[in-house]
């Protein structure tokens, strides 16, 4: 019995450090994977810090929501009902919505068109 408990025993420590192993290995090299994704991210503003929109209004309203959005953003397109549904409850003066996209002018004019 003694030899049975202790053949289990050390199949059981041998499968946790293989199972301790690989987490560790998995979790060293994931930063470097990582690396060359955020490298090539483009920079923005950080978070708190004030944003100059040319032509917004800020005083026109007491609220503005800005929608960052991208054509190129699957998200962004499925949730332009959404957008829509909620321009409609908007009253003049209780708060403006500002559409801020990274493609150029006609392009993201364009885009908004096409969604409403």
């Amino acid at each position: 019995m003694r030899e049975r408990f202790s053949l289990f025993f050390d199949w059981t420590l041998n499968l946790l450090t293989v199972a301790l192993l690989a987490y560790i290995s998995i979790f060293l090299l994931r930063p470097h994977a990582g690396l060359s994704a955020a490298r090539n991210r483009p920079s923005g503003p950080e978070v708190g810090q004030a944003v100059q929109i040319s032509s917004v209004v800020w005083s026109k309203s007491r609220h503005t929501l800005v929608l960052a959005l991208s054509t190129k953003c699957h998200f962004c397109a499925d949730s332009a009902g959404f957008y829509r549904e909620l321009m409609k409850m908007q009253r003049p003066g209780d708060w403006q919505a500002v559409a801020v996209l990274p493609q150029p002018v006609g392009e993201a004019a364009a885009y908004m068109r096409t969604k409403g």
